[in-house]
This record gives structure tokens, sequence and C-alpha cells, in this order.
């Protein structure tokens, strides 16, 4: 395995999903010379919900979602993505985390994998949140919607007494080498509680700057979860079954270094399992409602 072995009295998480939306995406938007290019996949919207023993009073969030009141994103959004994708939220991220009893207020970190609109959510309606970004974000947002009208980035997005931009991974000379280290095949991770039990990982600029995914243990002796945000939004990326269509990424060579890493990691720890934003094949045939919050994903 290449991922550090379990201490003693080793920290871990039980990993929720939580059902966040859906959207529609044709096949030729993810899979370049599909057979069936006009195929629509219905996807749905994946963030997650970690809860710890070990940091009790820790209730955190990986990705939001898609928010409600959708008239609100940016005007670009709405005339782009949201129509082009069919978006629908039957419950959001506040809904879903209310079906285990937990309120907004219960919420103490919000960690976004990246910027793009059907993550984010809507930060405000968790007031007491620690948001937790990608350096490499703030740029999306200089200087924003409305300020700028053809901006797809909300301005106002992030609350500014509450969220953390990591340091950037952008220029290797500057590298703030006390928060990323390198483990395993990803060349940048930070053990955010300092107990080896959940790491932020740099995914790169190549689907959007700031993108970062989770590693998390869940399980004291070896089994551990990489949530994967948009590094890919087909099974068949990970596995190298298909090859990645040019318009899902901003940067598709970039995307495809850091998949080769997860895949690389999925390979080298055979008790670790993948989860993405989008997989609507581990939605449909995986373990139904058992995995989402107030259940949990099984250990791998």
């Amino acid at each position: 395995m290449s991922l550090p072995s379990p201490s003693q009295d080793q920290a871990y998480w039980d990993v929720s999903a939580l059902m966040t939306g859906t959207v529609y995406i044709p096949t030729h938007f993810l899979i370049p010379d599909a057979p069936n290019p006009d195929y629509v996949i219905e996807a749905p919207v994946l963030s997650f919900l970690l809860r710890s023993s070990f940091h009790p009073g820790v209730n955190f969030v990986f990705d939001l979602g898609i928010r409600k009141d959708m008239h609100n994103y940016p005007t670009p959004v709405i005339e782009g993505s949201v129509r082009f994708f069919h978006a629908k939220v039957d419950q959001d991220s506040v809904e879903a985390i209310a079906k285990g009893g937990l309120t907004p207020d219960d919420i103490t970190h919000i960690c976004l994998s990246h910027s793009h609109w059907d993550h984010i959510g809507d930060p405000s309606k968790f007031p007491k949140a620690h948001v937790i970004v990608g350096g490499e974000s703030r740029d999306l947002f200089d200087p924003g919607w409305p300020e700028d009208p053809k901006s797809w980035y909300a301005s106002d997005l992030f609350p500014p007494d509450r969220t953390t931009f990591l340091p950037p991974t952008s220029n290797v000379s500057s590298i703030d080498s006390a928060t990323w280290k390198p483990l395993g095949p990803l060349p940048y991770a930070y053990d955010l509680f300092g107990d080896g039990s959940l790491y932020i990982v740099a995914a790169g600029p190549g689907h959007l700057p700031g993108h970062i995914n989770l590693l998390v243990r869940t399980s004291s002796d070896g089994d551990w979860a990489y949530l994967g945000g948009d590094c890919a939004h087909d099974w068949r990326h990970i596995t190298g079954e298909a090859d990645v269509a040019e318009g899902s990424h901003r940067d598709v060579r970039l995307a495809k270094e850091h998949l080769s890493y997860v895949r690389q990691l999925r390979e080298q720890n055979p008790r670790l399992r993948v989860l993405l934003a989008h997989d609507s094949g581990w939605y449909e045939n995986g373990e139904g409602e058992a995995a989402f919050w107030p259940g949990k994903v099984l250990s791998a």
C-alpha cells in the first residue's frame, strides 16, 4: 500500500452521501467518439457528510451541490449550464442533512471541491461553518459577478470572515511545504487535522483552478475513501476504459495527469474506494439508500 498504515487508536471518519441535485449530461460531453454520443446520462449531484467520534462536534460537508433558488446564480450560469444540463433539485444540501437530524447551524466545516455552480450550493445558509477552498479559486472572483456581468462566479460566494483559501500549488518554487506534502502518488496532500485521518488533495487546475479532492480514512485498520469531485465524470475515466472529452475540463491534459494519480492510488491501495460527484453507475447500482445520510458509505 502506498498510503500510511494506521497508527494505534487511529482516527477515522464515517462518510455519508448527500443527494443534492440532478443533471442530464450528453455522452459526447464526457467521452469522445462514444458509440451513442447523443445518449443523455441522468447523473446525480453528490455531496458528502463526514463525522468522526475522534472529532466530536465536527460536521464536515464536502460540496453543497445545486442551490434550489437557481435564479440567484450569475446570469451566465443560468443561461448556460443550468439550461444545458437541465438541472433540477428535489432537495438541496440543507434538506439532505435534515434527513439525519442536522441543521445548518450544526455544520462546522464546508470544503468545496471547486467553484462550479453544481458544487457550491449556497454557503450563506450555513452561518457557523468555516469554508475551505483551493487557493487558485480566488482569481475566479476578481472581480466576479455582477461587477463583471460575463463572470460565472458570484463575487459574494465566499464569506470573507470565515473562508480559508489554501496555499496555491500552481507555482512550484513557492509551494507552502508546511501545508502540502506528497502522499503516495499524489504530489500535494494536506493533513487537515494532523492525525492522518483526512487529507485535502490539490487536484490541479485541469478541471478548474482551485480544484481539490479529499482522501479520508474510513476505518481504524486501513480502509479509505477518495472523494474525487470532478476529477472524473464517469467511472470509465477511472478504470481507463474510456478517454476524456475535451469539453469536460478546462485543460484536458492536466486533468488526465491528475486522473493518472487517482488511478495509481486506487491500484496501489485495494482497500480504497473512489467516489465521484456525478457517478450515475454508483448511484444506480451501488448501495442505494444505505449510503445516504443518516446511513453511511460502506468501507472498501
